[in-house]
């Protein structure tokens, strides 16, 4: 995951809402490490600590093909459960995942993944 102070983005170059998160780390001049989701995942360790019980959709991608073939419309698994499942098919991973420090923010939203990078 890097040092503490050093951001590391987890994307897919295709994916529209990671090139926007990757766009808004740029425009504020933040020095990061590209990785790719699919061939690199999150460690687990991550996910554990960011995933939020209460709202595990929030870091799910449902736009994508393992979501729709693994019938999670209908309802998520557990937490740990939903962790096996990214790690399986890292593209349930909403994306970009920022992370700096054991924190990380799931999708583009510029105020989740400033409240990371800015601690």
């Amino acid at each position: 995951m890097g040092k503490d102070g050093m951001v590391t983005v987890w994307w897919k170059k295709t994916c529209t809402s990671a090139k926007k998160g990757v766009a808004h780390l740029r425009e504020r001049g933040v020095e990061f490490e590209l990785r790719d989701i699919v061939k690199d995942p999150p460690p687990r360790e991550l996910l554990e600590a960011n995933l939020d019980e209460g709202n595990l959709k929030a870091a799910v991608n449902t736009r994508s093909k393992p979501y729709r073939e693994l019938g999670l419309k209908a309802g998520l698994p557990t937490k740990a459960k939903l962790i096996d499942l990214m790690l399986e098919h890292p593209d349930l991973i909403r994306r970009p995942v920022v992370a700096k420090g054991g924190r990380a923010s799931f999708g583009p939203d510029p105020a989740a993944i400033d409240a990371v990078i800015d601690g």
